[in-house]
């Protein structure tokens, strides 16, 4: 399995939990993605780099085709790997919820509440 095959294995193991546990064989899915991802990539890196530039020297060239590269990886990954995570909740995230729209009532509730009770004059103690 090369690097872009672990990187999907890694990530839908953290944030795709149903869809990699759908998996029969995810060692032999993730070998086979990682080899796709990495021609894509190839692909994608020639297309953007071209042929070299009139005058263009040799490290200038170099420079030009890692950048290339950069920028197909990260399209691809996006496109390939890095997919929106699944939606989970647990039992804490349900209390954070209940709690959150407990405060929001709470704070409906204050925004009706006359807001100038703050100045009303005190009045001390009396002496006789």
């Amino acid at each position: 399995m090369n690097r872009y095959g672990q990187m999907a294995l890694d990530y839908n193991m953290a944030h795709r939990p149903t869809a990699f546990a759908s998996l029969a064989n995810p060692t032999a899915h993730f070998s086979q993605l990682g080899a796709e991802i990495a021609a894509q990539i190839s692909a994608l890196r020639d297309e953007l780099l071209g042929a070299p530039r009139p005058g263009e020297d040799p490290e200038a060239y170099r420079h030009r085709s890692y950048q290339a590269r950069r920028q197909a990886e990260e399209i691809v990954l996006t496109e390939t790997v890095w997919l929106p995570p699944e939606q989970t909740t647990t039992p804490e995230d349900d209390q954070v919820l209940a709690y959150r729209s407990r405060l929001a009532a709470i704070a409906q509730a204050q925004s009706g509440v006359d807001r100038f009770w703050t100045e009303t004059a005190i009045q001390g103690p009396t002496t006789p």
